[in-house]
């Protein structure tokens, strides 16, 4: 069975329903995914923006995301 843990979560003090979370995804197998995905809480979406292999691409792209929530550019 696969499970699923939230690493980190961002949310932007400009826009408090939107956030950015990362991810990681173990298969039954026991490999690891991680994933970075976008929320927003007025609309009641989630969006997967990127899924990575390396823990270390996945922090860039979280990052990354997380600016863009913080500069209100980030829409589902």
């Amino acid at each position: 069975m696969a499970t699923i843990t939230t690493l980190e979560t961002f949310t932007a003090k400009n826009h408090p329903t939107i956030s950015v979370e990362l991810s990681k995804l173990t298969n039954r197998k026991g490999e690891n995914l991680y994933l970075v995905s976008f929320l927003d809480a007025m609309h009641n979406q989630e969006v997967t923006l990127g899924r990575y292999r390396s823990i270390t691409k996945a922090n860039e792209s979280f990052d990354l995301h997380m600016k863009a929530a913080e500069w209100g550019e980030l829409y589902a």
